[in-house]
């Protein structure tokens, strides 16, 4: 028996198509989960307050400008804050905590300063907040277990603990703005610089009264804290400076806090002021311990390949969490429609929120299905799929999977985030089977004796799910006759297993056998009648009738009365008298006359501006023009046709201007490149451009460049020589404005000292200047060429170096007209008086001498000294 599977035509409604159902119930979990989300947007009575005077520390929610924030201190010196969860949540799974924090403000005496703390604690202690300052509440505080402290002034910043606060755990080394773990002795564990070696402030640097925009300053924290063998907890920090992205690498850890962990932990946050201050803030708080997810697929009832049911249910029990899920259907499963957004069954479920779907045909033509379930507490989602198999399977099974991922961590048990299926179809099984005449042919419980078509229900092995099996029986005939059969266009006619599905005209013959031996020789005659389209347009007046069936006497429609102008189409069926029934459609284009029509046109003056209407070719000035005109129709009736027609004038401007040398012409839609216009002179440009209404716009522009220019000449070029020069300027035109850096206007300065010199000539809004430039002369070697020594007067006594600021090394010898050696000397800041063997002998001296600078250079310098 040969088995071929039976695709019936028939396809569920649209209705009853993919059904996805978000019904969120609380659900029975292994552990306690707790999740907490507080934005800080109106008061709540989620925390405990204390600190100082209410109205400027904690008012949680009740910021001036309404932007969410809880503020643990004001800007003023010595002020301490905090605040403390009121539920408790157990620490055998851990915690992570999110949440936003800003610190700004006008600083005190040192700066913006001190920082706070996120903590935990037991609760089964008394509690009791610690220091205030730089020990941020938290050295000291009553049953502390945990303290993560974000600081702006350097406390809980090196091994040496609390004892670093306010200082560097290096001395010398600044320890501002870093992040710090501290432990249930208020010790420090692990810290990490974030100013210095992450280029990250955690405050707003800038002294103001009104707090930073999230796109100024905006900061993150992430706190996982997960157990990690008995009486250990490992922390990670994480850090973002940018709203909406993704967690980095860790900032911070992991990191291992060894102690004695309490079975309940109590949360918390502290925020301390000292000699400086700040506001310190947080909103957006998260805190989530992690719980377990887990995921079923199931398929509904007994399927068919026209009728496949499968449905996923979502177990979810860490909170308020974003769920992605990845769903595998059977090869050639098609979806009956496109998922809705929100549940169809209970549209006032809000616990979840099936988001971006998507679904992807896979290489093997599996369907893959993507999307997001997004909850708001924890609980149950289930998932339906309604759908077909488009395509005959090569078994009577299909497999389907789902999988869900969790992000990292909030999980307790990754071995029930996937599952599979292999579910049975109910397939439709065919046979054939010739029947000889006078033959009985048991099948099953029936005795087949004639020509027909039977059916048998099987069961599954299972017992379920009913399969059927169909028997198509032929009679043999030695002496059969031809069968003549007619069919319409697209359908399709058995004959015999040869021939299973004919859909062309046409003669077939076949031999059929039956186990009695009884051969029988078939003839088909086979007409396949067409089907047609029949187009039909047709023209009435607005507010006549038309009798659509005129002409088709077996059309079934009303008669028709269109209620406005325009081609209207109607389709409709055209009924045949003769076997088979192979229906026509017929299509109607029925153009509808309007007796009243409208037409505004605008066209340009002038060349092309013209326009046809009627009989008649406007041409016309600019301006606005009304007319009408009476058509007929074929159909007798009469349209009155009013036409406004607006003729536009394009624009045709010219501008005289100016430009400076030099500059680019930016004006009246002009741009012109300097380079265009760098001599002087009278230039002609022309540009069109076009109006609003598509009209041509000429523009010409006289453009005049004046001659404009000045050069500086030296009097001097060697300038070191003489330490004076005159600087001239030669310009044009001659009665342009002239000004020098130094801020004289005469057409010469004189210049005694080194320097860059500009001078600018203006005309007419315009300018043009030139610079000259003059260098540093090397400094000089002068000695005095005679000494008086002998008169008594105190002045011009000694002969001596009168510059020594570039000399490094200098040796002198002085001799008498015989080169007798009189006085050397190796001080560059030497004094002689003219003194020869211990009296003042009034004559001509001759020296020598060697220097060298401070750049290296060697000098040798011969001269006279006269002493009177």
């Amino acid at each position: 028996m040969t088995n071929t599977l039976l695709f019936l035509k028939t396809r569920l409604p649209a209705e009853v198509g993919i059904l996805l159902m978000c019904l969120l119930y609380s659900t029975k979990q292994t552990h306690a989960q707790f999740y907490y989300n507080e934005p800080c947007t109106q008061q709540t009575g989620i925390f405990t307050y204390y600190g100082d005077a209410p109205g400027y520390t904690v008012a949680c929610c009740g910021d001036q400008a309404g932007q969410g924030w809880l503020r643990l201190t004001q800007d003023q010196t010595g002020k301490q804050g905090w605040v403390r969860f009121q539920k408790t949540f157990p620490s055998s799974l851990g915690v992570s905590i999110e949440f936003d924090f800003t610190v700004w403000g006008v600083p005190c005496q040192y700066g913006v300063a001190d920082g706070f703390c996120v903590f935990l604690h037991n609760p089964a202690v008394t509690f009791g907040i610690g220091g205030v300052g730089g020990s941020l509440s938290y050295e000291g505080m009553a049953g502390a277990y945990l303290g993560v402290i974000i600081d702006e002034y350097g406390s809980f910043t090196g091994p040496n603990g609390v004892a670093d606060r306010g200082g560097s755990a290096v001395p010398g080394v600044d320890r501002h703005d870093a992040i710090s773990i501290a432990n249930a002795n208020y010790q420090y564990v692990a810290g990490t610089l974030i100013d210095c070696g992450q280029g990250i402030s955690l405050n707003w640097e800038n002294s103001t009264s009104t707090r930073p925009t999230d796109a100024q300053f905006y900061r993150r924290i992430k706190i996982d804290i997960e157990p990690n063998g008995t009486n250990v907890m490992k922390v990670t920090v994480y850090l973002k400076t940018t709203q909406g992205a993704a967690w980095g690498s860790p900032l911070l850890g992991p990191v291992n806090i060894a102690g004695t962990v309490p079975p309940t932990f109590g949360m918390g946050f502290a925020g301390n002021t000292g000699g400086g201050c700040a506001k310190h803030e947080v909103r957006n708080v998260i805190a989530r311990t992690p719980g377990e997810v887990s995921v079923t697929m199931s398929s509904v009832s007994c399927p068919n390949i026209d009728n496949i049911t499968i449905q996923n249910k979502v177990y979810n029990g860490i909170g308020a969490d974003t769920l992605a899920m990845h769903d595998t259907l059977p090869a050639h499963f098609v979806l009956n429609t496109a998922p809705p957004a929100k549940p169809v069954s209970d549209p006032t479920a809000a616990n979840a929120t099936i988001k971006n779907f998507t679904q992807t045909r896979l290489p093997d033509n599996r369907l893959l299905c993507n999307y997001r379930l997004d909850f708001v507490s924890a609980g149950i989602a289930t998932v339906t799929y309604n759908g077909y198999i488009s395509t005959q399977p090569a078994t009577n099974n299909f497999t389907a999977s789902t999988e869900v991922v969790v992000q990292p961590g909030w999980d307790l048990n990754l071995s029930d985030n996937k599952h599979t299926i292999t579910v049975p179809v109910t397939m439709c099984d065919t046979v054939t089977y010739a029947l000889c005449p006078e033959e009985e042919y048991v099948w099953f419980s029936q005795t087949i004796t004639a020509a027909g078509t039977y059916t048998h229900k099987l069961k599954t092995k299972n017992g379920n799910c009913d399969s059927t099996i169909v028997l198509i029986a032929t009679m043999l005939s030695s002496n059969p006759l031809p069968d003549t059969v007619l069919i319409c266009e697209g359908e399709s006619h058995y004959f015999t297993p040869k021939y299973p599905a004919l859909t062309l005209s046409g003669t077939y013959r076949d031999t059929l056998s039956s186990v009695k031996g009884c051969d029988s020789v078939v003839v088909l005659y086979l007409e396949v009648k067409p089907v047609y389209t029949i187009p039909i347009k047709d023209t009435i007046c607005k507010g006549d009738l038309y009798f659509f069936h005129k002409g088709y006497p077996y059309l079934t429609t009303d008669t028709l009365m269109p209620s406005s102008a325009g081609d209207t189409t109607i389709r409709c069926t055209l009924l045949t008298t003769r076997e088979p029934h192979c229906d026509s459609t017929v299509v109607l284009t029925l153009t509808v006359l309007d007796l009243h029509s409208e037409i505004v046109m605008d066209i340009c003056e002038g060349e092309g501006g013209s326009y046809v209407f009627g009989k008649d070719t406007l041409v016309l000035p600019a301006g606005t023009y009304i007319y009408r005109d009476s058509l007929t129709g074929t159909r007798g009736c009469d349209s009155i046709v009013t036409l406004t027609l607006n003729v536009w004038k394009g624009d045709s401007l010219h501008f005289d201007d100016r430009s400076c040398p030099g500059e680019n012409y930016v004006k009246h839609g002009f741009n012109i490149p300097h380079r265009n216009i760098d001599t002087a002179g009278t230039y002609d440009f022309t540009r069109t451009l076009k109006t609003i209404h598509g009209c041509d716009s000429i523009l010409t522009l006289t453009l005049t460049v004046p001659e404009l220019s000045v050069e500086i000449t030296s009097s001097n070029p060697d300038f070191c020589d003489t330490r004076a020069t005159t600087l001239s300027a030669r310009f044009v035109p001659a009665g342009a404005s002239l000004f020098w850096s130094t801020g004289e206007h005469s057409t010469s300065i004189a210049v005694q000292q080194s320097g860059t010199y500009t001078v600018t000539v203006s005309e007419g809004g315009c300018a043009v200047s030139d610079k000259f430039i003059i260098n540093a002369c090397p400094s000089a070697i002068v000695f005095p060429n005679a000494i008086t020594p002998g008169n008594h007067d105190n002045i011009n006594d000694y002969f001596y170096l009168v510059n020594t600021e570039d000399v490094k090394q200098l040796t002198i010898s002085i001799h008498d007209r015989w080169g007798q050696l009189v006085f050397y000397s190796k001080d560059k800041n030497f004094q002689w008086d003219g003194r020869v063997y211990g009296k003042i002998i009034q004559s001509v001296y001759n020296y020598v001498v060697l220097i060298i600078t401070n750049d290296g250079s060697e000098l040798r310098k011969t001269g006279s000294i006269t002493v009177l």
